[in-house]
């Protein structure tokens, strides 16, 4: 019985990893500094390709994310590290000449 939970797990392990992609194999446009200020507080994305990190300052409260950023193939989702985003909208460049992109209902700027 313990061999076959094992072997499920590895099974399940394999499955779940073999659903994204490096961001570099589906889309390049997310690698930068991308930036959220409001009157909420400050949300930074660092996308790069060795490591990126996800910062999120709102009053009294910090989280902060570093690990090798990940996309599904859909570009449904974005993994840094270990948290998930759900992308909303893909980057793109709106009417004022700055790209944008909307990660879990919250819209980003990019920054060169």
């Amino acid at each position: 019985m313990r061999k076959f939970i094992y072997l499920i797990s590895i099974i399940s392990l394999i499955f779940v990893t073999s659903c994204t992609k490096d961001i570099e194999e589906v889309n390049p446009d997310y690698f930068v500094y991308w930036e959220n200020i409001d009157g909420s507080g400050i949300r930074q994305l660092n996308i790069n390709q060795v490591n990126s990190t996800y910062f999120n300052l709102e009053g009294i409260k910090t989280i902060s994310v570093t690990g090798k950023a990940r996309v599904k193939k859909n570009e449904k989702k974005l993994r840094i590290g270990f948290k998930g985003f759900k992308i909303d909208q893909k980057p793109y460049q709106s009417g004022n000449g700055f790209f944008t992109m909307v990660i879990d209902g919250v819209t980003y700027e990019r920054y060169e």
